[in-house]
């Protein structure tokens, strides 16, 4: 009698067959708990802008308000206006007032760039990805163009020529952000016109318009918040830059880097007026750099 051999697999299939694909929730647990930075870098996002939107709950403070007996308290102290947790400046103004007042400045005008230059970059990279042809060399020599020159020296350019204040420079920044959404998108869009599905839309007579509205834009949903948020992170670097410059927003409303400029000439008397706005550019930056490394895992299954 010749014994019959029992498949590998408890369920009777080889067990070298092919693999399943890995589910949605199932990736998400995975590049949980591969890239756990990730989690640190939501936590760092969230404590910033959590602080930008309550901030007038959190402290009574004005943040424009002088308060000249009460300068250059250090942190702790209690002054005559009341108890500063962070201490106050030069001019008796509450610093912790000052750099939540600064987080949603700062905050809305990267914001809305990151919408500006995202509207832009996305529609020219995907015209350029999608048509080819003249249109795509002459979308791409303009993002060439503007990527040879320093993101700062770009922006300083734009500014001296718009002028200063929140509307410009919000304009400013995304005017300089968009090349880097054009070229992913761009690359996105050509990936996604060598679908068979595409080819099917086409040879049916399908617009090319519906088949950018339906088909080629949700595709970029994943890789368009992987590159916002990294992106995020440049651009509150960029603001602070101008404003520290004196090129972004101007006094007296508050800033993270014209916090930094004013407390530069007192950076031995008093460090944490240069210091806390520091702290914060530096959580915001590093946060976003990390959940972008985060989403990127979660959202690209190829990626290794």
């Amino acid at each position: 009698m010749s014994a019959t051999k029992t498949p590998a697999g408890t369920d009777g299939r080889p067990a070298d067959g092919p693999a399943r694909p890995v589910r949605p929730r199932r990736r998400w647990r995975r590049a949980w708990r591969r890239h756990r930075l990730g989690v640190l870098g939501i936590v760092m996002a969230s404590f910033v802008a959590l602080s930008a939107i309550f901030g007038p709950i959190i402290v009574d403070f004005d943040p424009n308000e002088q308060v000249l007996t009460d300068r250059l308290l250090p942190p702790g102290t209690e002054g005559e206006a009341g108890y500063h947790l962070l201490g106050t400046d030069n001019l008796g103004r509450d610093v912790l007032a000052r750099v939540l007042a600064g987080a949603r400045a700062s905050l809305g005008v990267v914001l809305a760039a990151l919408i500006l230059g995202a509207a832009i970059g996305v529609t020219l990279g995907a015209i350029a990805g999608f048509y080819s042809g003249w249109r795509d060399n002459l979308i791409m020599r303009v993002v060439d163009a503007q990527l040879a020159l320093p993101t700062i020296i770009a922006a300083l350019f734009i500014a001296a020529v718009l002028g200063t204040g929140y509307w410009n420079t919000a304009l400013t920044l995304g005017v300089t952000s968009w090349p880097a959404y054009a070229r992913l998108m761009r690359a996105e869009v050509l990936r996604i016109r060598e679908e068979d599905y595409i080819d099917a839309s086409i040879g049916l007579g399908a617009p090319d318009r519906n088949l950018i509205r339906r088909h080629v834009f949700p595709n970029l949903v994943s890789s368009l918040c992987v590159v916002a948020s990294l992106e995020l992170g440049r651009t509150v670097l960029t603001e602070s830059s101008l404003s520290y410059l004196g090129f972004g927003m101007q006094p007296p409303d508050a800033s993270w880097g014209s916090m930094i400029r004013d407390g530069q000439a007192y950076i031995f008397e008093a460090p944490w007026l240069a210091t806390v706005p520091g702290v914060y550019i530096m959580l915001t930056v590093l946060g976003m750099n990390l959940l972008g490394d985060w989403l990127r895992d979660v959202l690209d299954p190829h990626h290794e």
